[in-house]
């Protein structure tokens, strides 16, 4: 820049002038990172204080933001760029960052009730997918299925627990029984004429009733 002074009195006026330079340093892009799973934490250590920040995920996403917490949606390793300007410049960094997460660990609870078993998805890491094989040729993609049998026996009940991450499988032998009827009643009566009431438990769905007569 010319800079000029001029000096005025009453006796007249002068004038100077000189050029003088004047500069700065353009920021030095650099950052630091934090990572949970598949959340990453950024911190821009750029110096000195830039103007306006860039960020490249490596994945599509961008950011203006100085200090961005982004979230991949898949595990992997990125490239990841931080852009720097001030009006005295700008410069980027890159690096690569690597994102992973745990495999889901595949687990289940049952509660019986006769021929119908109530399955309970206990599994760590947060599945987002679930194969349920009940072991007699069933299956559901429920997270917390009801399956009846048609028969009681033994059947080994897998549980295929996924998400992005991965994916485990668990399985248990389960025992289904059902309960004999238990058969009671009560009596009312009116001279010869006896009045029977069913008062079995369990539900039975058939009644064959013998009187000791003969009927």
């Amino acid at each position: 820049y010319q800079v000029c002074l001029q000096a005025i009195s009453i006796c007249g006026s002068t004038t100077a002038c000189e050029t003088v330079t004047v500069a700065c340093t353009a920021p030095q892009a650099a950052f630091s990172l934090e990572t949970e799973a598949l959340q990453v934490a950024f911190s821009s250590e750029a110096v000195p204080a830039p103007e306006s920040w860039s960020w490249n995920f490596g994945d599509g996403s961008v950011s203006s933001e100085p200090d961005p917490v982004h979230t991949y949606e898949m595990p992997g390793t990125y490239t990841v760029c931080l852009q720097v300007s001030s009006v005295c410049g700008s410069t980027q960094a890159c690096s690569a960052v690597t994102v992973s997460c745990a495999a889901p660990e595949a687990e289940f609870t049952v509660e019986a009730a006769q021929l119908q078993l109530s399955f309970t998805d206990v599994s760590e890491n947060g599945p987002g997918e679930w194969l349920w094989d009940f072991g007699d040729g069933s299956t559901s993609a429920e997270q917390n299925p009801v399956h009846t049998y048609s028969e009681p026996g033994e059947y080994e009940v897998c549980l295929q627990a996924s998400s992005i991450c991965g994916s485990s499988t668990t399985c248990q032998m389960v025992s289904v029984n059902c309960m004999a009827r238990q058969a009671l009643c009560s009596t009312e009566s009116d001279e010869l004429t006896l009045f029977f009431t069913d008062l079995s438990a369990n539900n039975p769905q058939s009644w064959t009733w013998n009187f000791g007569d003969g009927n």
